[in-house]
């Protein structure tokens, strides 16, 4: 505990800068982006069994890729839906949207809750950002109910949804601009369906199968990682949504050579099991018998009674994975991108552990590891220490608010750092 002497004179020391902050900010861990983050222990001795799914997993897409959605539904809406031709000039941000956004169906507002349903602000009209009392007129206060965000938005899951986002706000903006009339739910759905079209009507995929090359980043150590794995003895499964066409297209680029090298037939040889169009979440609670995958695509008519390396099903679900395989499911971890399909539904309807793949979390520890950010949150450690402390003290009044203003600031400028919108 400090006496409001003390406190008054490591104000004075704080707003001078001569608090130790070059050694206050040295002394707080340099992160490696490329070690693992745990929320829970797992002893990997225990792990028999890989699973990988392919999307933003195993293939890492460019930023070519968003860019082609968000042109592609763009079209769609303009030349399917009657939408003003104007918006052909639109293009895609990279730096707006993140992950785990929601589009509010019935306001159009964008926005970010936290784990209380909480609003975060800013959120977004469009481009441009709404006010509190736009906020409070709309919702009542500055929370939602759990009710209203599952029956009113829709969350965005993935890194498939980035251009949606900002395709919405792009379009949003444009047509407010414009002074149209119009129903935000109605432009929500079209959207949503223009997006769905570019997956559903196979066009993204094909594009990208077409020249993997100028869409997907190839890891050099990827094939070496897959083998070591498989030489070690331990099972090894790729379970993905994705058509075999796809996926083919673009294992074949990033191991292809690798795995001729190592004397394997096919890529498919690295891998006990390949599942494609497993059509997760409901893989994991469905119950399903597997087909074969022909190499022409088609589906064989024979049943799968056991799996065969170098071959590819499709179908099923996870009792008649087990079956079929005899994993203990304690002993497998499943790595994905997606947190529902790929993290969430695993959990809940087996042992298995996951592990998530944040490709966003890369720039996140670069910008938390650079300088100034480091002696930004060592002066916000510093700022709440003294918070802590000295706001039970009589008279502390004035210095609490100056610091409780500085502690704002500081929040919302290493926010920005990571993201300047949201």
């Amino acid at each position: 505990t400090i006496d409001l002497k003390t406190l008054e004179r490591q104000l004075e020391d704080y707003k001078n800068d001569e608090f130790m902050l070059k050694d206050f900010a040295t002394s707080l861990p340099v992160l490696n982006r490329k070690q693992v983050f745990a929320n829970a222990d797992t002893a990997l001795q225990y792990i028999r069994h890989y699973g990988f799914d392919y999307d933003y997993t195993l293939a890492t897409y460019n930023s070519s890729v968003p860019s082609l959605i968000y042109n592609l539904a763009k079209t769609h809406l303009i030349e399917k839906l009657g939408y003003p031709p104007e918006l052909s000039d639109l293009s895609y941000d990279p730096g707006f949207a993140i992950r785990g956004l929601y589009i509010d169906k019935q306001t159009g507002l964008l926005l970010k809750l936290d784990q209380y349903n909480k609003i975060q602000l800013p959120l977004y009209r469009g481009r441009i950002p709404a006010t509190t009392a736009e906020v409070v007129r709309a919702y009542g206060g500055l929370r939602v109910s759990k009710t209203y965000a599952r029956e009113k938005m829709i969350m965005l899951k993935d890194l498939f949804a980035l251009p949606e986002a900002c395709l919405f706000a792009d379009v949003f903006d444009r047509l407010t601009g414009a002074d149209l009339k119009f129903v935000p739910e109605h432009v929500v759905q079209d959207i949503s369906d223009s997006i769905g079209y570019t997956h559903e009507s196979e066009v993204l995929h094909r594009t990208i199968a077409a020249d993997p090359k100028k869409y997907l980043h190839k890891n050099p150590d990827l094939a070496r990682y897959l083998m070591r794995i498989r030489e070690s003895g331990r099972g090894l499964f790729l379970l993905t949504n994705s058509p075999l066409y796809f996926v083919d297209a673009g294992m074949q680029y990033l191991v292809g050579t690798a795995v001729k090298e190592a004397g394997l037939e096919s890529w498919t040889s690295l891998f006990d099991v390949v599942v494609t169009q497993a059509n997760k979440p409901s893989f994991y609670h469905r119950q399903q018998r597997f087909r074969k995958v022909n190499p022409d695509g088609s589906l064989s008519l024979q049943a799968v009674d056991s799996f065969e390396r170098g071959q590819v099903y499709t179908g099923g679900g996870l009792e008649e994975f087990h079956r079929l395989t005899g994993y203990r499911e304690s002993n497998v971890i499943y790595m994905g991108d997606q947190i529902y399909s790929d993290l969430v539904e695993p959990q809940k309807a087996t042992q298995w552990k996951t592990a998530a793949i944040i490709k966003e979390l890369a720039h996140e520890v670069e910008e938390m590891n650079c300088e100034s950010f480091r002696e930004d949150l060592a002066r916000l450690l510093f700022v709440e220490r003294l918070i802590d402390e000295g706001q039970i003290l009589e008279n502390a009044e004035n210095a609490i608010d100056w610091l409780k203003t500085e502690r704002t600031q500081l929040r919302a400028r290493l926010k920005h750092r990571v993201n300047p919108y949201f």
